[in-house]
C-alpha cells in the first residue's frame, strides 16, 4: 500500500482525511502529539498500533525522534500531510506548530518522499493567509500580539513553503524524481482549532460562535485534501473549492524574497544538520 503521514490526526480534519484514506486502501502513519488520542483513534479505525508514532511538531527534537522511529517502519513515503496547527495565546508556539516544525519535517522526509515516484506534500493552509503581515527581517514577529496576524502568516508560510518545493530542482540530492506540493484551504470548517478558550479579538470570537453555524463539517473539509492527492492531474500550488486559486497576500512583501528566507533560516536547523540523515535512508 502507498504509504502516508498524517499529523494532527486525532481530531477534526486529520481524523476524517485519516478515515477515507484507510478507505482507499493506504497505509497511514498516524503522528501524534497525544499518543494515548492517536491509538484510540487506530484502534477505532482499523490501523495497526505500530503505525502510531509521537510527533510534536513545535519541538525539533521529536521530530528528529519522530524521523529515526519512522525509518524503522518503512523506507518511503508516497505521501506528507502537514494537517496539524495551533491558534491560541501563545504565539511563538504557533509559529513552530504551524510553519517552523513543518518546514523542518518536510525537509528531513524530502529524501523519503523522494523515493516514491508519485510523492506529494499536501499542506494545509486557510484563506486567512490573506490577512497575513510578514517582514523580511522578522519572519517569526510576535511584537504586534495579534493572534490573527501570527496565525494568518504561518497560513501563508504553508503556501510559500509549497512553493519552494514545488521548485526544488530534480527533487533533492539530485534524484530526477519529480515532487509535487499542493497548499490547500480547507474552508470554514467548525474544528478544535476554533474551540480554544485562548482565543480573543472580536473577529476570532465570531469565528469560534459562527464555526458551529456556518462552518464546513470536519468531512466536507477533508474532501478538499482528499482531492489534492487524489486528482488524475496533481496541482502544484495552492487550491481552494476543489480548484487551483490565487493567494491573496495583501503585505508589500516581495513573496519570492520571503520564501527564501522561510527555507533558509529556520531555528529548528543548525548548519547543514538538516540534510545529515539522507546516507541513512
Amino acid at each position: 500500500n502507498k504509504v502516508v503521514i498524517v499529523t494532527g490526526p486525532t481530531s477534526g480534519i486529520g481524523k476524517e482525511v485519516v478515515k477515507k484514506l484507510i478507505n482507499l486502501n493506504y497505509r497511514v502513519i498516524l503522528a501524534c502529539r497525544n499518543i494515548e488520542k492517536g491509538r484510540a483513534v487506530a484502534q477505532e479505525i482499523g490501523i495497526e498500533e505500530i503505525n502510531v508514532l509521537y510527533l510534536d511538531v513545535s519541538k525539533k527534537e521529536s521530530i528528529d525522534s519522530f524521523v529515526v522511529n519512522l525509518h524503522k517502519l518503512t523506507t518511503h513515503i508516497n505521501i506528507l500531510i502537514n494537517n496539524a496547527a495551533y491558534l491560541g495565546n501563545d504565539l511563538e508556539l504557533m509559529y513552530r506548530t504551524n510553519c517552523q516544525g513543518p518546514t523542518y519535517l518536510t525537509k528531513l522526509l524530502l529524501p523519503y518522499i523522494n523515493k516514491s515516484f508519485d510523492g506529494k506534500v499536501i499542506n494545509v493552509s486557510s484563506v486567512m493567509h490573506a490577512f497575513a503581515k510578514p517582514t523580511l527581517e522578522n519572519l517569526y514577529d510576535t511584537s504586534s500580539k495579534d493572534q490573527l496576524t501570527v496565525y494568518a502568516n504561518t497560513k501563508l508560510y504553508n503556501i510559500l513553503l509549497t512553493n519552494i518545493i514545488n521548485k526544488l530542482p530534480n527533487g533533492i540530492d539530485g534524484q530526477n524524481v519529480p515532487l509535487v506540493s499542493t497548499a490547500v484551504n480547507p474552508g470554514f470548517v467548525n474544528s478544535n482549532l476554533y474551540r480554544s478558550d485562548e482565543l480573543y479579538g472580536s473577529l476570532l470570537r465570531k469565528m469560534k460562535t459562527s464555526a458551529g453555524y456556518i462552518g464546513k463539517s470536519t468531512e466536507e473539509g477533508a474532501r478538499q485534501i482528499i482531492y489534492a492527492i487524489v486528482r488524475y492531474v496533481p496541482h502544484r500550488g495552492y487550491i481552494s473549492n476543489f480548484s487551483p486559486d490565487t493567494v491573496h497576500a495583501f503585505s508589500d512583501v516581495n513573496l519570492n524574497l520571503l520564501s527564501h528566507n522561510l527555507w533558509n533560516n529556520n531555528e529548528f536547523e543548525t548548519g547543514n544538520d538538516v540534510f545529515v540523515l539522507d546516507s541513512g535512508f
